[in-house]
């Protein structure tokens, strides 16, 4: 079949999908909104990072959360991800993707971030930050030192901190995640370019990455954050526990705008360990948008990694 007739047979399919998620039952009924929430635990504990940063473009935050994990490169030393939400570190320390995870919850909770890599002696050769849905940017040392830091790693820790000489500082106390060889941090994407960072991962397939989409787009939908944290690749236990985080009902909610109506998906974008898929439509605001979503591997999964919105 050539490659533009299956292209279009698997976006009519979703379609039709689509329609049905979206639709009534076979009595004429409209589908409900939104999943019952059944008792959940609160989820909390110690805040393993402490900190403010404050940048004209990313905005002025707190730091509460993250993740550390070893660099692609061993020579760079420790990658360290740091939120101004909580994204459950205790649960991706035990993950099946951290890193990957890590970047689906912090777009879920809109959750803006900053990220180093520091070696031995507490260097960084960058210093990344920014929000999903507004400035970002991506320092380079270039023997200034501006951010100098500090890092010891004993015992499966990460223990530190980062001072910025303008954005502000950080402090952290993560457990040393085990990521999978094909994982990417901020910095593996902005310095490779776009689609460009996978690296010897495998390239997704286009109905892989077509069925990622409408099954995300679904679960949004349909208020279903159970489901949704699932096709993120967490267990209904490590679910849960994300399930009972503070604020994330609402953080949820307001992921429901990033998806549209109609939104049918138009031809995919495919390379080494990424996957973007287009969508055009509606918010329930009734505000015009041709968004993109990206998606990164993780296992058999495509992960919900990062959303362009594209006003029109």
């Amino acid at each position: 079949m050539p490659r533009y007739a299956a292209r279009s047979a698997l976006a009519a399919l979703l379609t039709l999908a689509l329609a049905a998620a979206c639709g009534g039952d076979e009595d004429g009924a409209p589908a409900p909104t939104a999943v019952e929430r059944s008792e959940i635990e609160p989820f909390s504990y110690p805040a393993p990072v402490s900190g403010h940063l404050s940048e004209a473009n990313a905005g002025d935050f707190d730091l509460v959360d993250g993740i550390a994990y070893p660099a692609r490169d061993p020579a760079k030393g420790t990658v360290v991800f740091v939120t101004a939400k909580p994204i459950a570190s205790p649960v991706l320390a035990t993950s099946s993707c951290p890193a990957t995870q890590a970047r689906a919850l912090k777009l879920l909770r809109n959750a803006s971030y900053a990220e180093v890599t520091l070696d031995a002696r507490g260097r960084s050769e960058t210093f990344i930050y920014g929000s999903p849905y507004g400035g970002q940017g991506r320092g380079i040392d270039v023997g200034s030192g501006e951010w100098p830091g500090e890092i010891s790693s004993e015992g499966g820790r990460a223990k530190g901190s980062v001072t910025h000489r303008y954005y502000g500082s950080f402090e952290f106390d993560l457990p040393i995640s085990g990521t999978q060889p094909t994982e990417v941090s901020e910095e593996d994407r902005m310095a490779a370019g776009y689609a460009a960072w996978g690296g010897d991962a495998p390239v997704p397939s286009e109905a892989l990455a077509v069925t990622a989409y409408g099954l995300a787009r679904r679960a949004v939908l349909d208020g279903d954050l159970a489901a949704y944290l699932e096709l993120q690749g967490f267990d209904e236990e490590q679910a849960e526990k994300i399930r009972g985080l503070a604020g994330i009902d609402d953080d949820f909610a307001a992921h429901r705008d990033r998806f549209l109506e109609p939104g049918a998906p138009e031809p995919s974008t495919l390379a080494n360990g990424f996957a973007s898929i287009g969508a055009r439509g509606t918010n329930s605001k009734g505000e015009a948008f041709a968004n993109y979503y990206e998606f990164t591997p993780c296992g058999g999964k495509l992960i919900l990694t990062s959303i362009g919105l594209n006003p029109q």
